[in-house]
């Protein structure tokens, strides 16, 4: 997807994600699966969550990112298109998450962002690991179960900080962060992880992680 910028977006402070950010991103995203992965989240309706035997260290993929910072770049309140966020490979499901900030302040709320989709996991079912569903959950958890969906290997990110308007008040510093995974999770009736011991049961061609232990790489 190759969109140009709206120009009612106005004037953008920053439209992209620099290279140290896409490390922030990797970390953040892996440090909250490994604690997952390991058996130490505790939260949940009921917690805590089980561990995981096969989840997956993320990586960087610069055509997720290309294509989630297209659509950032069109200041929209709202997912694009799913055929929209495809990449080269037609059997490579793309799976998205967004987060908006009011902001008066320049400096990236990158991990925040990331913080925000995972603490879903306070309304997480712990049963829904083995069939995912967010039918009958008592929030939004669909954050969440994309951030630590186990057959989720790559998360490509784009950003903007521009001028919003909320209310009555102008925010200069107003954030989008688009992230873009793949394989896409969300897949109902599906597991988010197979539950159990961390690293047991990791894919073929991956083993315990030695960066994040109890994740597979």
């Amino acid at each position: 997807m190759n969109l140009p910028k709206k120009e009612e977006c106005g004037k953008f402070h920053k439209s992209n994600v620099t290279a140290a950010e896409q490390q922030i991103i990797l970390a953040k995203h892996n440090e909250l699966r490994a604690m997952v992965a390991n058996g130490l989240e505790t939260r949940g309706t009921p917690g805590p969550q089980p561990g995981a035997t096969n989840m997956r260290e993320l990586t960087w993929n610069i055509q997720l990112a290309e294509v989630a910072q297209a659509w950032a770049q069109q200041c929209n309140r709202g997912h694009d298109s799913y055929d929209d966020r495809k990449i080269c490979d037609p059997d490579y499901t793309v799976g998205q998450n967004i987060y908006y900030g009011w902001s008066f302040e320049p400096a990236n709320a990158l991990e925040k962002a990331i913080q925000h989709w995972y603490d879903e996991v306070e309304d997480m079912p712990n049963t829904y690991v083995d069939s995912f569903t967010s039918a009958g959950a008592p929030g939004v958890i669909g954050h969440y179960t994309q951030v630590v969906w186990a057959d989720t290997y790559e998360v490509g990110c784009g950003a903007i900080h521009y001028p919003a308007t909320h209310g009555t008040t102008t925010y200069p510093q107003s954030k989008i962060y688009v992230c873009n995974y793949g394989k896409a999770g969300n897949w109902k009736n599906q597991e988010v992880y197979e539950s159990g011991d961390a690293a047991t049961n990791c894919p073929a061609g991956t083993a315990d992680s030695v960066a994040y232990p109890g994740l597979c790489a």
